[in-house]
């Protein structure tokens, strides 16, 4: 990031910044040694002292004030998978629903929400998904009810190994009715079926 000093570890930032505009150079015939941070500060003239200071200091307002629109977030531990379908631990949920869509989403109330899915009807075995036809993927390719087939297959295929079958274990049909319509068949009534379909696509 331009204008950043970097606080802590090795020479103080006016020192780094000392040594890197003016480099030491050793007399003729002598051999090259590394010079001391302390012996440096002493020969160091204080008019150019005083200015490399204010050189530092405004360094790291600069840097200050261009991360005011940034926000770090610690997480405990690295994302196991950033694949959806893969993914086993709270911090890497906490990554891919920043970069992927479900059909549903939860609102700030907890209550199930259009995503990719711009509405749906229910019936105590069954739901009927109406993709929205605005979205494409990175490639430009438009979002299908096929993608959604997709993952749901790729979920239950036993090679993979997704910890998210179990959510679907009691889906017992997907039909594609057209490009942006699905058709999800339960095996009987599932409170939290919908809770499901949040899964990135």
């Amino acid at each position: 990031m331009a204008g950043k000093v970097e606080i802590g570890g090795g020479y103080p930032p006016v020192f780094s910044l000392l040594t890197s505009h003016f480099p030491l150079s050793p007399l003729p015939g002598t051999v090259p040694t590394a010079m001391p941070w302390t012996r440096l500060l002493i020969s160091a003239p204080p008019l150019l002292l005083a200015g490399l200071l204010t050189v530092s200091f405004v360094s790291v307002r600069t840097g200050q004030a261009q991360r005011r629109n940034e926000l770090a977030v610690g997480v405990p531990a690295d994302p196991d998978s950033l694949n959806p379908i893969l993914m086993t631990t709270q911090g890497a949920a906490n990554v891919t629903r920043l970069v992927f869509n479900g059909l549903v989403r939860f609102d700030e109330n907890l209550e199930p929400a259009p995503d990719l899915a711009e509405s749906w009807e229910r019936t105590p075995t069954a739901i009927v998904f109406h993709l929205r036809k605005d979205v494409r993927w990175h490639d430009g390719a438009a979002f299908t009810a096929a993608d959604v087939e997709f993952t749901w297959r790729a979920i239950m295929d036993g090679a993979v190994a997704s910890p998210r079958r179990s959510d679907f274990q009691l889906v017992e049909s997907l039909e594609v009715v057209d490009a942006h319509t699905v058709r999800v068949v339960y095996r009987q009534p599932h409170a939290f079926a919908l809770n499901a379909w949040t899964v990135g696509m």
